[in-house]
């Protein structure tokens, strides 16, 4: 049985915890931006275009929310 290196294991959580927060900050960036062209799709008259992003963007903030 191969011995734990608790140095190299806290290491690489830490790296995955900033990766993760990264992640999340972009996609939560990303998600503004969209609520933006989903307002001007809604005044432009294309709701099944923002319907269709909607989704897209609730999707996206369960998967942010999963990230906290």
């Amino acid at each position: 049985m191969p011995s734990v290196n608790y140095a190299r294991l806290k290491t690489n959580l830490s790296l995955a915890i900033q990766r993760l927060k990264l992640l999340e900050k972009k996609k939560t960036e990303s998600a503004q931006k969209s609520r933006k062209e989903i307002a001007d799709y809604i005044e432009n008259g294309k709701i099944e275009r923002a319907k269709i992003r909607v989704e897209h963007i609730i999707r996206e903030d369960y998967l942010v929310e999963a990230m906290e």
